[in-house]
């Protein structure tokens, strides 16, 4: 797909947001499990009982080349009747210059925010007639420790809120938004789940490895957090890393990225959870998880081995 200028978005007011009067959260899709394609093939999941893919951009291929395998696995899952998400952005253009794989819907700068709804808005645009996925992932809230001074924080968030869910009804679609808590003022999942209550189209998204390095920047209690915050979530995304330090100051996390949940990890020798406690938990709450991990540590057996895994512990009863 040609990187290409499209239409300007246009502002729209709280007003116009649609919201419901009543209260209402996008309806819970059922337990499923799924995988993003960038390490297995579609037919090698749908073979081991999977019932669903997540694709994503990621950083591994030239842009050109993953947006074609990520089309074809589309058409694949949909011919073999698989259930699919879509992480976006799939599609980038030449006037956005910044990371396309951050957030930043609450960035501090107004013009910053603005071309961040914009390039939203041109994905979708250039997606939704060709698809229907279940919902879109999007990364939410960015990365600003110390950034809202002067600013009134709560009025950009629920601005951004309210932006979001026009573009998702305008499109006709649902937007799970990716937990993330390195944005400091709005990083506890109790105000997640008040912000985002009432918004028909929008709902949280929790992310096993970055709740893990939300623990360790926050002092957050991994498996309460799951407990109280997953009957909210849309979806899940599983992937675990091991040692005590987050992002960039992780020398594993550096290495390895996401790394696939195993049998052999056990939090006892510092992993961030046990991967047969953790899909217990996850199966009371009837929403897909996706493996959003990368084959990088242990090679491929190793990463067949994972999925084989999470197959028997989250669709079947074999989970020791």
């Amino acid at each position: 797909m040609d990187r290409v200028i499209q239409s300007e978005f246009q502002n729209l007011s709280a007003e116009e947001t649609g919201m419901s009067s009543v209260p209402q959260s996008p309806a819970k899709l059922g337990r499923s499990l799924g995988s993003n394609t960038n390490n297995a093939d579609v037919e090698t999941l749908a073979a081991l009982g999977f019932t669903r893919i997540e694709v994503c951009l990621g950083r591994h291929r030239p842009y050109k080349d993953m947006l074609e395998r990520i089309f074809l696995d589309l058409d694949t899952a949909k011919a073999l009747g698989l259930d699919y998400t879509i992480h976006l952005p799939l599609c980038l253009y030449d006037w956005f210059p910044f990371d396309y794989l951050d957030g930043y819907y609450l960035d501090p700068d107004p013009e910053k925010r603005d071309l961040a709804f914009r390039f939203l808005e041109e994905n979708l645009r250039q997606l939704t007639s060709r698809y229907q996925p279940d919902y879109y992932v999007i990364h939410f809230p960015g990365i600003y420790r110390n950034a809202y001074h002067d600013l009134d924080f709560h009025a950009i968030l629920h601005e951004a809120l309210g932006k979001l869910q026009s573009i998702a009804e305008n499109f006709g679609t649902v937007l799970a938004l990716e937990y993330f808590g390195s944005n400091k003022d709005f990083n506890r999942p109790e105000q997640w789940i008040e912000a985002l209550n009432g918004y028909s189209r929008l709902a949280p998204l929790l992310d096993t490895g970055h709740l893990y390095f939300s623990c360790l920047m926050n002092g957050f209690d991994f498996n309460q957090v799951v407990e109280t915050f997953g009957p909210y979530c849309l979806g899940f995304h599983v992937w675990t890393v091991r040692g005590n330090d987050y992002y960039g100051n992780s020398p594993f996390y550096k290495e390895f990225h996401h790394v696939i949940p195993h049998p052999g990890q056990q939090r006892s020798e510092g992993w961030a959870f046990d991967p047969a406690s953790v899909y217990r938990q996850l199966k009371a709450f009837e929403s897909p998880v996706v493996l959003e991990a990368s084959s990088f540590y242990g090679g491929r057996d190793y990463y067949l081995e994972g999925l084989k895994y999470a197959a028997d512990c989250y669709l079947g009863g074999a989970c020791e």
